[in-house]
């Protein structure tokens, strides 16, 4: 399967991926790009776009599954925007209730250990998808 999540990408570019199902949105450097290659049954379910962030809930060849292509702020300067960017991908994908969709997430965080390193992280995503999922199977008893 052939997903592309591109950051930084221009204009003309976006003109170029005619064998994909294209999402993409302005961001703060060029466009934030997600495609899937037209060869595979796409069924878009729900399309959300946020600042430096597109999330699609989808099928693809009858498999659901949450794609993400992301440039989150760059610089010391953002680190709280890009922790509250990190925070609204997990917002929509409680508020949506898919917490047990795969997901898959591509592009640039633009994060470093010495920018991030007191600030939220992957780790951080990673333990609060969890905690998602525990609270999903709970609810499930």
């Amino acid at each position: 399967m052939t997903i592309l999540f591109l950051s930084e990408t221009s204009e003309n570019a976006l003109n170029n991926f005619k064998n994909y199902k294209g999402y993409y949105i302005k961001s703060h450097c060029g466009y934030t790009y997600l495609g899937i290659n037209k060869k595979f049954k796409i069924e878009e379910i729900k399309l959300i776009k946020l600042f430096g962030i597109i999330l699609l809930y989808t099928k693809i060849d009858n498999t659901e599954v949450i794609l993400g292509s992301i440039h989150l702020l760059a610089g010391k300067e953002n680190v709280e925007p890009r922790n509250e960017q990190l925070k609204n991908i997990i917002n929509e994908i409680k508020k949506l209730n898919l917490n047990n969709i795969p997901i898959i997430l591509g592009g640039d965080t633009n994060m470093k250990d010495d920018v991030n390193i007191d600030g939220f992280d992957l780790k951080e995503i990673v333990n609060i998808i969890q905690h998602i999922q525990i609270e999903h199977l709970k609810t499930k008893d």
